[in-house]
């Protein structure tokens, strides 16, 4: 499920551009983030999916503030997948 609210739809250009404004225009970062989304193990519960998600972002020392302009962005798709009925 995560990969549907981030992996999908962060890989536009839009998205992308998300994520690198989330990252502080850190190219960089930007791009180990979208490493760590593609690796993040999967899972069908999304709570469990953002607490890996998160478990991994932590742990590759991504800093507390850009892991929560993410967490931002995936509150905004989750929403917006709700809205269409697609959660």
């Amino acid at each position: 499920m995560i990969h549907l609210l981030i992996f999908n739809e962060l890989q536009s250009l839009s998205a992308t551009t998300a994520i690198l404004e989330a990252a502080d225009w850190d190219e960089s970062v930007a791009s180990s983030i979208s490493r760590i989304i593609k690796e993040t193990k999967p899972s069908s519960d999304l709570e469990i999916a953002k607490a890996n998600l998160r478990e991994r972002l932590e742990e590759e020392k991504i800093s507390k503030n850009i892991i929560d302009k993410i967490f931002m962005l995936i509150a905004i798709e989750e929403s917006n997948m709700k809205a269409k009925g697609f959660t």
